[in-house]
């Protein structure tokens, strides 16, 4: 473990958060993947995979900007509490409706809404405490850490997911999902957080977020990452959403196969923690390639036959959007003022889950229309295409 990574580590808040975090994030994947098998098996409908990812994510859309204004006024760590016990509430709630009733595609789409709306409130929250739990000059390495875990995670719980959905039914993974966030709540009562209200608290909520985006664009330090995690989530990460249809609908595995996939995604971006933790790299220049990468890996995945072929390519998926993602969530951190943090990670929440809702949409829409092969392979090219055209901008700018 390089010198940084083991400084950060030697901080007690930021121990006892990433301790509660390896507990929780195992959560976030085991309801995502439930959510996305149980609409998968009750339709056998890419689109509806496709919805059930788009209405997971699309309340951050629009309701995480105002979410990131309150991550500037309130409490962190207390709003933080609420929102994981929301969280905590729905999933035990949903766990016992799959005990009393079948469950239909309609109430699997009103839970993903109602996760969604959760996630939106707690994602902005999540992504500004860090930063008040270290050092500035450990942020890069607590952010690649915390990416790092999260991603373990995405290795872990789908792996978890799959055993449990296959022993007792859905109802033992959401059961098991509740049971992981209780180590979260139980970190955030344990750290200790200095928290001072931005100065431009007392001012009109829209007002507030008007001058977070007016912030963010106006930094072109911050809106050229913004563009390359927009392209990074629609089309890298709105593919991913449709693991469960290349799981069964191509190389006929089913939940054992749709885990062992999310788990190859995951090891990939594993790979890309480590690498990032360890390498100091441009972290424009990194998003760039990576993003090229998702378009390429997009393509190959199109003609991809074999299942192994397919766990490869996923992994390398996996790789490249973590890469992306932790060079520009690092990148932002660093150069945005602490009063404005909550605003702009929220807008970077907002484009990057965002982009996933919408890009998990529309690729189930269009593999609807034209079939999965090409619809995954349209995917790559446009990806690729729209990396291209940020290139000669990214030129005439400062690395």
């Amino acid at each position: 473990m390089p010198p940084a990574s083991r400084s950060v580590l030697r901080n007690r808040n930021f121990r006892i958060y990433l301790t509660g975090s390896v507990f929780s994030t195992n959560g976030i994947w085991i309801q995502r993947l439930t959510l996305g098998w149980m609409a998968w098996d009750s339709t056998h409908s890419e689109f509806w995979v496709g919805a059930v990812a788009f209405l997971l994510f699309v309340p951050i859309i629009l309701l995480g900007p105002m979410f990131g204004v309150l991550a500037d006024r309130t409490d962190r760590r207390r709003a933080a509490v609420i929102t994981m016990s929301s969280v905590l509430g729905v999933t035990l709630a949903f766990a016992t409706i799959t005990v009393l009733f079948d469950v239909d595609i309609v109430a699997v789409c009103v839970v993903a809404t109602l996760f969604g709306i959760a996630n939106s409130a707690y994602h902005p929250i999540r992504l500004t405490l860090v930063p008040m739990l270290v050092e500035r000059t450990h942020l890069p390495s607590a952010v690649a850490l915390n990416v790092t875990v999260f991603n373990i995670s995405r290795l872990l719980g789908p792996a978890l997911a799959g055993v449990l959905i296959s022993l007792g039914g859905v109802t033992w993974a959401f059961a098991v999902n509740a049971l992981l966030y209780v180590p979260m709540l139980l970190a955030l009562g344990a750290v200790t957080v200095v928290w001072q209200p931005a100065e431009s608290a007392r001012r009109a909520v829209f007002s507030e977020l008007a001058s977070g985006i007016k912030y963010a664009l106006s930094s072109v330090e911050i809106s050229r990452f913004l563009v390359l995690v927009a392209i990074n989530s629609v089309f890298g990460r709105g593919l991913l959403e449709l693991l469960p249809v290349f799981a069964d609908g191509v190389y006929a595995r089913g939940s054992a196969g749709l885990a062992m996939l999310t788990s190859s995604a995951g090891a990939g971006a594993i790979v890309a923690g480590v690498v990032m933790s360890r390498v100091a790299v441009s972290r424009h220049r990194t998003s760039r390639i990576g993003v090229f990468a998702v378009g390429v890996a997009c393509l190959l995945l199109a003609f991809s036959e074999a299942f192994a072929t397919g766990v490869i390519l996923v992994a390398a998926l996996g790789l490249a959007i973590t890469a992306v993602g932790i060079a520009s969530q690092s990148a932002i951190q660093m150069h945005v003022d602490d009063d404005y943090r909550g605003r702009v990670m929220s807008l970077w929440g907002t484009i990057g889950f965002g982009g996933t809702a919408l890009g998990g949409l529309a690729i189930g829409a269009l593999s609807e229309l034209l079939g999965l092969s090409n619809a995954t392979s349209i995917w790559g090219v446009v990806c690729v295409a729209a990396v291209a055209v940020t290139i000669p901008a990214a030129r005439r700018q400062p690395a």
